[in-house]
């Protein structure tokens, strides 16, 4: 979905380059270090840069943030461009130094990109080495890097490293890096310091976008408030009425096996001719075990993505302790059995041919779009079962060509969709409007492009005319494009475009006047989900961001304090402290919103006659129409066979506000259940079919 395109500094319009509606906001560092090291020492080095973060907000009395990869990225974002972004506005670099940091490709492309930055803004480099573990010796003596890190006044922890984090000397050293930092950056008086970006917003930016705490899910008695307890025997509740519906179906010969067909609801069928040698319906399920293959990145510049793998298995470990899955009689542990692909496409083929090779994986879980379309025929084609991919593609709603595959988070098609629903409940007076849009002239631009094409010829009344203005994703200004859409005069303007183009989009109808001339039309601009970060997007974009609007995507973000009294939250983040995850970390919520609908379809698989099988599990997952917690009030969670691939097709709208910076929520959530169409994906062609 594009490519790395992050404007210089002296191209781009920060924060303060427009008229401001509140003082600059607080200086930000980013902290560079190689993972290994941090996993190796079981989180303290994120300890480490927590407790740095909070003695310059003590020494200084204001605000300060540390951005950290781990704690700051969000599922949905393009990862890469969000980093490259929040390095070319950071004010500091915060360094770990230690030999696994100096052999890291990715570590040191950071270091040199803010160096380089700074270079050109004629600025000196503020950049605070810390020397973790000795990487300066002989070995090290011609790496030009190691070489300029050391001859930077640095901080040697390497006696410290081993110390109490307690201890009087470890806590001295963390305030004298915190003074120095402090000096340095001029925090307590904020004076000095260039174009400033806020901190990075955890998880879906920090704003006030959730339902109400410990609200009723969807269906249920709003006015009473619920428990952990009371959700869990609603939900087996509702798995007793799946489960009711297709036994009878399985039974009366409606659903199930025939003829080396699999049948299902609304027309699903799924061909079990292509199965190779040695399938089983009953394969991953051995002793005491139900295994899942999940490929996702656990290293590289998107590792943060093996963060959801960890809320998801956390999920697993509380179902395996206190209610686990029962098969034949025996409670069966549920084992995830991780293969870290990198991100890489071709890695991820290699890998899922291992594990459909292996034999004993029961369903395989996918992270990634160019990932998952590299590998979903040869799944498919392998009849193991494919629920819940981690990607907004719309490839993933065809029941028909792709029946072991779906999706989970709201495709882009529906999004699509959304935005034609609030100009339908929202612009009435203006009614038909005429619609802009840049368009990233790429797959990823397309489905969008396509989705709303769709909704507008078939809502006449509500869009007169949709003109796409498509722009190359690795342009470094969208100048032009918006020029164009000025001319056009559009009531509303839709950004379809991913990464750093979304910055842009923003800056350029600024600078345009595009923004002005909409709202004199009482009009409306919208940004793509995929542009919702804060750090990386909308707060570098200063005041010109302020009033945008955005589709929110619907579940709940466990961080957001909003969300505190919510009793699932409150059961994540208690589940989460108890194997030491931090739940202030919001990818490891993210992982809950998988998990859960993965498990409800797993026991109700084990309800069905025959037990839990592969195609049991894959009915159960067609038919699966649950409450889940993990989604805004109003917001279903529904398949149905062929009918109704996408099981979220529902969100909250949120409008950006620049004084603030956090997305506030507009109005009520809107759900458009069964309105987003199949989609066979045109991979020769793009686009959907």
């Amino acid at each position: 979905r594009g490519s790395r395109c992050a404007a210089a500094r002296a191209g781009r319009m920060s924060f303060v380059d427009f008229p401001s509606i509140e003082s600059p906001p607080p200086p930000l560092a980013f902290f560079c270090y190689a993972r290994h090291d941090d996993d190796n020492e079981s989180g303290r080095v994120s300890q480490l840069r927590a407790r740095i973060e909070g003695e310059v907000r003590a020494v200084s009395g204001r605000d300060f943030r540390i951005w950290q990869d781990t704690a700051d990225l969000r599922i949905g974002s393009e990862f890469d461009l969000e980093i490259g972004s929040v390095l070319d506005s950071a004010d500091a670099l915060v360094v770990l130094v230690t030999p696994s940091l100096l052999t890291s490709p990715y570590c040191r492309r950071e270091i040199e990109r803010f160096r380089s930055r700074r270079q050109r803004e004629d600025a000196p480099p503020p950049i605070f080495p810390i020397l973790y573990i000795d990487a300066f010796g002989a070995h090290n003596e011609h790496d030009d890097l190691a070489g300029y890190l050391r001859d930077i006044h640095y901080a040697d922890w390497t006696e410290l490293r081993p110390e109490n984090p307690d201890s009087t000397a470890y806590l001295r050293s963390i305030k004298k890096l915190a003074d120095d930092i402090n000096i340095v950056l001029g925090v307590a008086g904020a004076s000095g310091i260039g174009s400033r970006i806020p901190a990075a917003q955890t998880g879906s930016a920090a704003s006030s976008t959730q339902s109400s705490p410990g609200a009723a899910p969807a269906g249920s008695a709003a006015s009473e408030p619920l428990t952990i307890d009371g959700i869990l025997q609603a939900a087996a509740a509702r798995r007793s009425e799946i489960v009711s519906v297709l036994s009878v179906g399985i039974e009366n010969g409606t659903y199930g096996i025939k003829n080396d067909t699999l049948f299902g609801p609304s027309a699903f069928k799924a061909d079990l001719r292509s199965r190779p040698a040695g399938w089983s319906d009953t394969s991953g399920i051995s002793g005491e075990q139900i295994s899942i293959g999940f490929t996702t990145a656990m290293s590289g510049n998107l590792a943060a993505y093996g963060l959801i793998a960890h809320g998801f298995k956390n999920y697993l470990d509380w179902v395996n302790v206190n209610d686990p899955i029962v098969v034949d009689g025996r409670p069966r542990d549920i084992r995830l059995v991780v293969r870290d692909d990198g991100y890489a496409a071709v890695r991820t083929i290699a890998l899922v041919d291992q594990l459909i090779q292996s034999g004993d994986i029961f369903s395989i879980l996918t992270l990634g779009s160019p990932n998952t379309l590299a590998v979903y025929d040869r799944i498919n084609q392998a009849c193991i079962p494919h629920p819940f991919v981690m990607s907004g593609h719309p490839a993933w709603g065809d029941p028909v060509n792709h029946p072991w595959t779906t999706g989970l988070q709201m495709s882009y098609s529906t999004e699509a969709i959304l935005w034609g629903e609030w100009i339908k409940r929202n612009m009435g007076g203006k009614l038909p409007v005429r619609v802009a849009a840049a368009v990233m002239d790429n797959d990823f631009g397309l489905a969008y492009e396509q989705a709303f094409e769709r909704w507008a010829a078939q809502n006449p009344a509500i869009v007169g005319e949709f003109i796409p203005v498509r722009h190359d994703p690795a342009a470094a200004t969208l100048v032009a494009e918006m020029e164009i859409i000025r001319r056009l005069s559009p009531d509303v303007y839709i950004s379809m475009t991913a990464g750093n183009p979304c910055l842009l989009a923003v800056q350029a109808a600024y600078a345009s006047g595009l923004t002005d001339d909409i709202r004199s039309r009482g009009g409306a601009l919208f940004t793509s989900s995929v542009g919702k970060s804060v750090a990386a997007y909308m707060a570098p974009a200063g005041i010109a961001g302020d009033g945008w609007q955005i589709v929110g995507g619907g579940a709940k973000d466990c961080t957001d304090p909003a969300n505190s009294a919510d009793p699932f939250i409150e059961f994540v983040n208690s589940n989460l402290q108890g194997e030491g995850l931090d739940p202030d970390v919001s990818l490891y919520g993210v992982g809950y919103v998988y998990a859960y609908p993965y498990v409800e379809a797993l026991r109700v698989a084990s309800g069905l006659p025959g037990g839990l099988t592969r195609t049991n599990f894959i009915l159960a997952v067609r038919a699966l129409e649950i409450d889940h917690p993990m989604l805004m009030d109003g917001i279903r969670f529904r398949l149905d066979g062929n009918a109704d691939p996408f099981p979220i097709e529902g969100s909250d709208i949120c409008q950006y506000n620049a004084r603030a910076r956090v997305w506030r929520t507009l109005g009520d959530t809107i759900d458009v259940s069964s309105e987003t169409p199949n989609c066979w994906w045109d991979a020769e062609h793009g686009g959907c079919r």
